[in-house]
């Protein structure tokens, strides 16, 4: 038997009708769970980094193990690569280094009699017979930002996450008075499987104290 046209949609709307009322509790309940997932999402931050504790004084969270030294025309140079998965992630609640992203402890002390404009300083790592350049606290958050797909995130959340991530910085555009001692982590972004492999160099250009101006280089292997 045929039915006419508007006989069959009738019969396609009334089996909607019941197959909606009968399943309606469990895709309400489903949608409810996907918006309280996204409204998480969106209320938290996007890592919950720990600050560095002591900004002022540059107190490191842990001491550090000085891989190399070098100097530059009244500058003492100390460098670490930070290649410590858990205190990375513990510290970051990220992996940096999975992320591309190597972060190099730089300690710099002011042996001279006048400031060092550490603005001019080029500094870059060299690995398997490429440099790579350095690059600044937030362009290395927005690279973790990017790995890990976060892109639904609470604004404030996000502003507080990124000023904790910065505090580990170390400032390059303060100039370093005489006598002074700074420290805090430095970026690269090099892959990950170029890390792994080691021999990892940190090269220094244009370091150090005073008027004069200084090309010379400074290399330091870091493993």
């Amino acid at each position: 038997m045929t039915l006419p046209g508007d006989c069959h949609s009738i019969l396609r709307m009334t089996l909607f009708n019941h197959l909606f009322s009968k399943f309606q509790p469990a895709l309400a309940k489903l949608f409810l769970l996907c918006l309280l997932a996204i409204l998480l999402a969106a209320c938290g931050k996007p890592f919950n980094v720990k600050p560095r504790p002591d900004v002022k004084n540059a107190t490191p969270n842990t001491p550090v193990s000085w891989k190399a030294e070098g100097e530059s025309k009244g500058v003492t140079i100390q460098a670490a690569a930070v290649t410590d998965e858990d205190y990375l992630y513990d510290t970051f609640e990220a992996n940096l280094l999975l992320a591309g992203v190597l972060p190099i402890h730089l300690k710099l002390t002011n042996t001279g009699a006048e400031a060092a404009e550490l603005r001019r300083a080029k500094l870059e790592i060299k690995a398997q017979n490429k440099n790579y350049k350095i690059m600044d606290s937030h362009k290395a958050y927005k690279r973790l930002m990017s790995f890990y797909g976060i892109s639904i995130y609470n604004k404030h959340g996000h502003k507080e996450s990124r000023a904790d991530f910065d505090t580990h910085a170390f400032d390059l555009k303060k100039p370093l008075a005489a006598g002074e001692s700074r420290e805090g982590l430095i970026y690269f972004a090099i892959p990950n499987e170029i890390i792994k492999s080691g021999n990892l160099n940190l090269l220094a250009r244009k370091l150090s104290a005073g008027r004069a101006k200084d090309d010379s280089l400074v290399e330091l292997n870091l493993k």
